[in-house]
């Protein structure tokens, strides 16, 4: 921002900084939106359907945003490199979504309950894998295997939990 400053007239820079200022605002608000709306109608609407009615879905969406701006907040103070929350973010959905999503396509003996195990358990992995390596000094030594790890768990858990529970059904008919 120094260089634009510098380079162009105060009037001129002052309209860039702000513009970029509001296009960040924005993109934050919208995904702080985004996630209370799938915390609110994907979460807490199937679990407690009495709870989070739709009638009462606009309110607890709303509820929602102040939690999951405060936990962005802690996270942005704990860890400041965008950078490497970046990396983490599409290695978290890389881990926990890739898998049920394609086997989910391709593969017909696929059941909800494996893809929904076979999402949470690697996210997790990846996130405690992301928050491990560096401060055990493995960081080094495992050279990319904390983002391979979690799929090959997620494969793991897709097919065993979808196998089991077609042979469990099949077993109680």
């Amino acid at each position: 921002l120094a260089y634009i400053s510098a380079s162009l007239p105060p009037s001129v820079a002052m309209l860039f900084t702000t513009s970029l200022v509001a296009a960040g605002l924005s993109t934050i608000d919208g995904l702080i939106m985004a996630c209370a709306v799938v915390c609110s109608r994907n979460i807490l609407q199937p679990l407690a359907p009495s709870l989070v009615s739709n009638e009462r879905l606009l309110t607890v969406c709303r509820s929602a945003i102040s939690p999951i701006t405060a936990a962005a907040v802690l996270i942005a103070v704990v860890a400041p490199v965008p950078a490497d929350l970046l990396v983490l973010a599409f290695d978290v959905v890389f881990a926990g979504c890739f898998v049920p999503f394609a086997l989910g396509v391709y593969w017909h003996r696929g059941t909800a309950r494996a893809a929904w195990w076979a999402v949470l358990v690697p996210s997790i992995l990846r996130v405690i894998l992301h928050l491990t390596a560096t401060p055990l000094g493995l960081n080094g030594t495992m050279n990319g295997l904390e983002t391979l790890i979690p799929p090959l768990v997620s494969l793991l858990i897709f097919s065993t939990i979808s196998l089991y529970g077609r042979r469990a059904a099949e077993v109680r008919t």
